[in-house]
């Protein structure tokens, strides 16, 4: 699928400047994009679901932790620069809050209750909901079975993930103009961007 084809090129383009890096901590915010790639890839399919969500909230916290201490430590150098590393902050506390978003489970809406209690007794059923969504999004079935007839996100969900979706796409309009503009060529930038902007909008 599409957002599968974007995290794998995410991941080859972080792995290659993590590869080429001159410093352990270039090297190291480079490894931990690769990994929020990798986790991504992980999110849309069946089989990611076997990983507990306590590992991404640990491994992505502390991805936030280590950029927003370079903003600190590198106070004294340009406002860009700045603002770029205060953004992958945010981007690795973004993947704290999509594992917290997917562990909040969906809801039956009023118009197919009488439905699914009729259904009650087709226990066979159950084994379908792993399936998830019809996208391919098998991971984020978790929190119930999103994007199916009958199933809604909760209000706070909706609005959570609305609200990083537009960041996100908005990020990836200004990372495109950066690619435009030159002499940087932000590659990597533009397609997270928008491949979380795009996961964050199908948890709507």
């Amino acid at each position: 699928m599409a957002i599968t084809g974007v995290f794998t090129l995410c991941a080859v383009i972080y792995l290659m400047r993590a590869w080429q890096s001159p410093t352990p901590l270039m090297r190291c915010a480079g490894i931990l994009h690769v990994l929020m790639a990798v986790a991504m890839i992980a999110m849309v399919w069946p089989w990611g679901a076997r990983v507990a969500p306590i590992v991404s909230v640990l491994l992505f916290s502390g991805g936030a932790l280590f950029f927003a201490h370079r903003v600190v430590v590198d106070a004294d150098t340009t406002r860009r620069h700045l603002l770029v590393g205060a953004y992958h902050a945010a981007m690795m506390a973004s993947m704290v809050l999509m594992s917290v978003l997917m562990s909040v489970p969906a809801t039956v809406s009023s118009g197919s209750a009488e439905a699914n209690s009729a259904q009650g007794s087709m226990t066979g059923m159950g084994s379908m909901t792993g399936m998830g969504s019809a996208g391919g999004m098998g991971a984020m079935s978790g929190m119930g079975v999103p994007g199916t007839a009958g199933w809604a996100q909760p209000t706070g969900v909706t609005v959570i993930a609305g609200v990083c979706a537009a960041a996100y796409l908005a990020a990836a309009l200004w990372w495109f103009y950066a690619l435009i503009r030159g002499p940087a060529r932000p590659w990597g930038e533009v397609l997270m961007a928008t491949g979380m902007g795009a996961a964050f909008a199908l948890l709507m």
